[in-house]
């Protein structure tokens, strides 16, 4: 029993990205600058105290959490654990109400969380689950009311009853289709690789909705700013979208790469959820970077495949520092995303798309879930799916990374090129900001502003959608599908020029070449 109280006190106290209510029932936030040293690691004492039973100084701590706006919902739910051990079930009743209206929603630990043990024997706990459903259908559609006030515009909703998703986009249809269908595939490829039956009816009854929010750049930059302040828009901390499990609100202005990844956590944290585990910052980053970039088949199943994350660990592998996998599992949380994050995001996609090569990634994962108490960093599972210790399973791996292809992250002199300069666009493909010119031409300051093709022609301005039917929504899609062509190849490009849509034939030339 003891270790069910551990793991039930990790699921409450360490939620991915937990925010301070924002809403009016919090206490004012204090400023940094206020904070009393006595209030620092608050949240860690207030579950050391519950550990050793120390009621009324958890209590003390829980109540602190909550003058300060601390840990959104989680103090709230703690607090009536603290009540129901104690035997006030009245009060454990009353916290636990101020903890679902916080944003709490997990039936599933309501019902075998060790210290409600007592509370559950009352009446009212029959009737929260009784009336799951409502409350589950009543969140949502206050969460879709604050959404739409937040982000504005005119935002398309869709709800998907299988996938307990509600859509709110402000993209065409045609983009807002393919985005869905994107995420239907990666769906379907962790059922068959990760988690089988996570969708099935009778389990997702108990889950709450989640919000996908797919705003206008605008709305996305105004949002971005607000939570992150001016690093979220440039550099290294530029932020494409996010998944806040707490909130179980996904917003994403990519609709390709960032969208997935961040879909994969929706389904990661469902399944986490449902068995009471959390697991380490390599294991939910690495295995939702597979995601990112794939191809798609003929009957429409995915191919994960190399990407610019596995260059970073090509190049890492060949200077002597790619991590060990025993250095990656025992890598703490502040550390995989706080030093060389994009080095270590790298390493870790290249780590479980190793694993899913040698086809033993469903078999890992089994093995790890299964297993999770006597060894959440994953190692042993490493080691009992190859059937061989670390040090030799590393030698396998760094043989198949020195192995992998070089993915093209840039256009260079000689390649397959549009002819056309490229820049960041509004998350359903890249922005053409210029057409290439000659030497001469850029001297006398002759730009021009549109490149004909073999049928219709290329505009800056243009927002390109596709290539051959497939998805440039960002720079690294557009670079790796033009690196598969040829200068010479004639491509099928779509293109959206302010709301139509519209088709250009193009004829590829080399890179270095000028504008035709």
């Amino acid at each position: 029993m003891g270790r069910a109280l551990i793991v039930a006190a990790m699921m409450l106290t360490c939620g991915v990205a937990a925010q301070p209510d924002r809403g009016g029932a919090e206490a004012p936030k204090v400023k940094p600058a206020e904070i009393d040293p006595a209030d620092v690691d608050l949240e860690p004492k207030a579950i050391a105290a519950l550990r050793a039973g120390e009621w009324d100084k958890a209590e003390q701590l829980l109540k602190r959490q909550i003058e300060l706006g601390q840990g959104r919902f989680v103090p709230y739910y703690n607090m009536a654990c603290v009540r129901s051990t104690r035997g006030d079930i009245d009060g454990a009743h009353e916290w636990l109400v101020k903890s679902l209206e916080r944003g709490f929603c997990d039936l599933r630990q309501l019902r075998r969380d060790p210290y409600l043990a007592q509370y559950r024997r009352d009446e009212r706990f029959g009737a929260i689950e009784a009336g799951w459903g409502r409350f589950l259908q009543r969140r949502i559609d206050t969460d879709v009311a604050a959404a739409r006030e937040l982000f504005g515009g005119t935002l398309t909703e869709i709800r998907d009853d299988r996938l307990r998703l509600v859509y709110l986009s402000s993209y065409d249809q045609k983009a807002f289709a393919e985005a869905r269908a994107d995420v239907e595939r990666v769906a379907a490829w962790c059922d068959e690789h990760l988690w089988p039956g996570l969708m099935r009816e009778d389990e997702t009854a108990l889950d709450a909705w989640v919000m996908v929010v797919l705003p206008s750049r605008e709305s996305f930059v105004r949002w971005s700013l607000a939570e992150f302040g001016p690093a979220a828009l440039s550099g290294f901390g530029a932020v494409g979208g996010m998944y806040v499990h707490d909130e179980k609100r996904l917003v994403s202005q990519d609709l390709g790469a960032t969208l997935r990844h961040e879909f994969f956590h929706v389904q990661h944290w469902r399944h986490m959820t449902r068995l009471g585990q959390r697991h380490p910052t390599y294991v939910q980053e690495g295995l939702g970077s597979l995601v990112e970039d794939f191809e798609v088949g003929s009957d429409g199943r995915l191919t994960i495949v190399p990407s610019w994350r596995t260059n970073i660990a090509k190049r890492r592998e060949r200077g002597g520092t790619l991590m060990t996998i025993k250095e990656m599992a025992s890598l703490a949380p502040e550390r995989f995303t706080g030093s060389r994050p994009l080095a270590n995001y790298a390493m870790a996609r290249t780590l479980f798309m190793f694993v899913h090569d040698r086809g033993l990634l469903r078999a890992w994962y089994e093995h790890y879930t299964g297993q999770f108490l006597a060894d959440p960093t994953g190692l042993k599972s490493f080691e009992a799916v190859f059937g061989k210790p670390a040090a030799e399973i590393q030698k396998e791996y760094r043989a198949w990374v020195r192995a992998l292809p070089e993915v093209a992250e840039e256009i260079q002199t000689g390649m397959a090129s549009l002819g056309v300069e490229i820049e960041a666009g509004d998350g359903d493909g890249v922005r053409i900001s210029g057409i290439t010119v000659r030497a001469e031409e850029q001297r006398l300051r002759r730009r021009p502003t549109s490149l004909p093709g073999v049928q219709g022609e290329l505009r800056v301005g243009d927002v390109m959608r596709s290539i051959e039917g497939k998805p440039t929504r960002e720079m690294a899609e557009l670079v790796r599908l033009l690196s598969g062509f040829k200068p010479g190849d004639e491509v099928r490009i779509e293109v959206r020029r302010g709301r139509r849509l519209e088709d250009v034939r193009v004829k590829l030339s080399a890179k270095g070449e000028p504008s035709r």
